[in-house]
């Protein structure tokens, strides 16, 4: 046999073992990582942020990254949970029926572009048959040619919508008390029906007296004026009794998941006016959308 007879090139391999599989799906996901990365970067740095708060801005950052329910209660510079009601108002709004652009965008916002997985750090998220950060990169590519032109693209009409009712709900919704412990998301009154007569804590290790949680609540939340958040992480800091339980995984409770996210807004009695209207209406019909907002306002003058 000569020496030209004999195939000596490095391509794929025709038979590929299991092992091969792993190490190029592996290769594939972590690529399709980093153009998550990229792509989160590349929308965020699109958005009009005229209009937001330092704050609201820094929110939106990490929505458009590990999304809401992570944001709220992962990134330390938000102040871990001090943010809810922002959180909140961004869950609480609905793509309009049939509009794919406003559903991915809000899915992004709503959900991240990337999740989490035991195999490799940070995968994409799957949207509608795909990555979702390629359903992202398709309107951005538009919205650079519509810049070219001078032309208002549609992520920027569709995404300024979106900020635009997003501060609105904020400034006028009113939603229960979530807060962030042990990285999770709970109500107030799941915490009091665990934590209450299960769990006693004092301020220094050993040394008394102790409080349930709802004395510590009464202390620092509705005589002292803490915020129920920051009375939650006052809490979290101080020492159970010898033994005692404080995980609340450990006592079977379960937090609250992003499906459950979505809440009507509560009632407000002494609220009138076209508002009160409006939010009487939200409360009976779901979530608000950037047309049916378009519809209240021309039907109220808003």
């Amino acid at each position: 046999m000569d020496s030209d007879d004999i195939d000596i090139s490095f391509g794929s391999n025709p038979h590929p073992t299991p092992r091969d599989n792993a190490v190029n799906w592996t290769r594939g996901a972590e690529l399709n990582s980093q153009e998550a990365l990229y792509t989160a970067g590349r929308f965020y740095g699109e958005l009009d942020k005229s209009n937001l708060s330092v704050s609201q801005a820094e929110i939106l950052r990490q929505c458009i990254i590990i999304g809401s329910y992570r944001a709220s209660c992962e990134i330390t510079s938000l102040r871990t949970g001090a943010n809810m009601h922002a959180f909140q108002s961004l869950e609480y709004i609905e793509p309009d029926e049939g509009n794919r652009e406003e559903k991915i965008l809000l899915k992004s916002l709503k959900d991240g572009l990337i999740t989490r997985s035991g195999l490799i750090n940070d995968p994409s998220r799957q949207f509608l048959n795909a990555p979702l950060f390629t359903h992202i990169n398709r309107l951005l590519e538009d919205h650079d040619e519509k810049q070219i032109l001078e032309e208002t693209s549609l992520f920027t009409e569709l995404t300024n919508g979106i900020i635009e009712l997003w501060q609105e709900v904020i400034e006028g919704e009113d939603f229960d008390n979530i807060v962030c412990y042990k990285g999770h998301r709970y109500t107030i009154e799941s915490l009091f029906e665990r934590f209450d007569n299960e769990v006693q804590k004092t301020e220094e290790q050993g040394v008394g007296p102790y409080y349930t949680f709802r004395e510590f609540w009464t202390q620092h939340h509705d005589q002292m004026g803490i915020s129920s958040q920051d009375t939650i992480n006052i809490w979290d800091q101080w020492f159970p009794i010898q033994g005692g339980i404080h995980n609340p995984h450990e006592l079977g409770l379960s937090p609250l998941q992003p499906d459950e996210m979505v809440q009507e807004p509560r009632s407000d009695p002494m609220d009138g006016g076209m508002r009160h209207r409006q939010r009487q209406r939200r409360r009976s019909e779901g979530p608000l959308s950037i047309s049916e907002r378009q519809r209240l306002k021309s039907l109220y003058d808003l």
